[in-house]
């Protein structure tokens, strides 16, 4: 059953946000990158975080999935997941798209999908490993090949194709769009705002191309020197004037 925020009688609840951070501090070392980040994801919303390089954009992603040392509150569906390795954040129903793709480049296309799976314990397994080769007609042209010989484009289609293929409940991703051309970008973005409505779940883009994030998202987060500076929804941050300056171009 999924939690709710308590209300008062007569009043609609307010459904638990999928993912909550409150005054999150991640650090390397001594160096403490992010200072008291404050964010939440809805089930099936999209949320872009915005910010130039270095701002704990990547950090933040890692803190949500266990991979550095980290302070405050992450809450995962309204239970704290401070203690969990990142191992058990991929079982709990968090999956990660790093920067850099991050397929097993010695395996074929179809092995990576079928390791994206290994969570996994139902038998819809082949369903949805058809679904994307559907989605993504290059990944099944190229079911065979290795993932180290496709093209950037394509490795990032499967790589996103793996990630969803544990069936997560909140999907990461580290700035897909980065290396990109223009055309793939668009695809690319197209199935994340579909599969965030078909399969109903949280997304967090870590992206500098805000144009067509901001298309995606719901609401969006600005970072700047590892702090929240500004938020807003998506439409909000597209006529904030700091925003198209930074992030727009115009």
């Amino acid at each position: 059953m999924t939690a709710a925020a308590t209300a008062p009688a007569g009043s609609t609840p307010t459904p638990t946000p999928l993912l909550s951070m409150r005054g999150v501090r991640a650090s390397y070392g001594e160096v403490e990158v992010l200072h008291g980040i404050d964010l939440t994801v809805g089930r099936d919303e999209a949320v872009v975080v915005l910010g130039a390089n270095g701002a704990g954009k990547t950090t933040l992603l890692r803190s949500i999935c266990r991979m550095v040392r980290t302070s405050g509150e992450i809450l995962l569906d309204g239970a704290s997941v401070t203690g969990r390795r990142t191992h058990e954040m991929v079982g709990l129903g968090v999956s990660l798209v790093p920067q850099g793709r991050g397929t097993l480049t010695e395996l074929s296309v179809e092995d990576n999908l079928r390791a994206g799976a290994y969570v996994r314990r139902d038998d819809s397994v082949e369903a949805d490993i058809e679904y994307w080769y559907e989605t993504f007609p290059r990944l099944a042209e190229r079911r065979s090949q290795s993932a180290g010989s496709l093209s950037g484009g394509e490795q990032q289609m499967l790589a996103i194709a793996r990630a969803m293929m544990s069936r997560p409940r909140l999907l990461l991703l580290d700035e897909p769009s980065l290396g990109l051309a223009p055309l793939v970008v668009e695809q690319l973005f197209e199935v994340l705002g579909q599969v965030t409505d078909e399969r109903a779940i949280g997304l967090v883009v870590v992206e500098q191309n805000a144009d067509i994030a901001l298309r995606v998202a719901r609401r969006g987060y600005v970072l700047e020197a590892g702090r929240v500076v500004l938020t807003g929804s998506a439409a909000e941050l597209r006529d904030n004037d700091q925003v198209r300056r930074a992030y727009l171009g115009y």
